[in-house]
């Protein structure tokens, strides 16, 4: 949580400068926005709201040690057991979102419980490695035929607004019925790419530093659009500077080609990582001696 906080507050003082000049993305820079906000909603800077989970998880860390603990004299079949608790508990968590309990520290509390069945799905598969022998090309065309269906029915893609705990669609089974079936799409394409990428240094990265690459992707987006926006004072393009200074989700492309967005995609990935890099170098050059 340490560094949680600590990235918060340097968003804070983020905020607070840029708003000097002419930039108004992010809350004001109180005590509740770097204290307590965080704890319950976390997108009281803007650019490190991608780090909203990081509470709900920490709290379902804890309750899952807890229960873990509790539940210690059925130890062969405790994570059937919490699997099925915490499907109930995400159940119940869309019932209270969809009552008006998603606000506040309602929020947190709704958040963690929808997190719970994933969790779960996750010790399960930990412990058993349930499917993992059945044939890859049978088991990708299993989970995309479940998802079929649910795609002609609610006329397209679907997903889950759990940042906020709104617009869920179908009964309350259906958002972990979408869950499940990505993560276990994902966990596949996965197993088969891990003979592969295993080895690579680039990927390795990406996975030993997911925290930095969601905590800081929307300010290295936000640095794109700073040097376009530079560019854009001395040559005549199409650039917004009004939503430049607004919104952290206007992004310039070039005559509207979607595909624009890569860009500012592979930039959200490298800059954190070279970030990374950058202090670890630091370290390196100027380790502290505690002794």
């Amino acid at each position: 949580m340490v560094p949680f906080f600590l990235c918060n507050i340097f968003y804070g003082f983020l905020v607070l400068c840029s708003k000097q000049f002419g930039i108004f993305i992010g809350g004001d820079f109180t005590l509740n926005n770097l204290l307590i906000a965080p704890l319950y909603h976390g997108h009281q800077f803007v650019y490190n709201l991608a780090t909203w989970f990081v509470v709900p998880l920490f709290v379902l860390v804890i309750v899952n040690n807890l229960l873990f603990k509790c539940f210690s004299f059925v130890s062969q079949k405790r994570e059937i057991i919490l699997f099925v608790i915490y499907l109930i508990f995400g159940v119940l968590s869309i019932k209270l979102s969809r009552m008006g309990y998603n606000t506040d520290w309602y929020l947190l509390v709704v958040r963690t419980m929808f997190l719970m069945p994933m969790f779960g799905l996750g010790l399960l598969y930990k412990k058993y490695h349930f499917l993992d022998s059945v044939n890859t090309w049978l088991y990708l065309f299993v989970v995309m035929l479940l998802q079929y269906p649910l795609l002609v029915y609610y006329g397209g893609t679907m997903g889950n607004n759990i940042a906020w705990m709104t617009d869920f669609k179908g009964g309350m089974l259906l958002p972990f019925c979408l869950e499940f079936l990505g993560i276990l799409f994902w966990l596949r394409i996965a197993k088969v790419l891990e003979p592969i990428a295993k080895n690579s240094y680039f990927i390795n990265e990406i996975g030993s530093h997911t925290f930095e690459i969601m905590t800081h992707h929307l300010l290295a987006m936000f640095l794109v659009k700073s040097v376009i926006a530079f560019v854009a004072v001395f040559v005549t393009i199409n650039f917004n500077f009004y939503e430049f200074t607004h919104n952290i989700w206007y992004y310039y492309c070039p005559k509207g080609i979607w595909q624009s967005h890569f860009f500012y995609t592979i930039a959200g990935v490298t800059l954190p990582l070279l970030y990374v890099l950058m202090k670890k170098k630091l370290i390196n050059a100027f380790p502290l001696n505690f002794s």
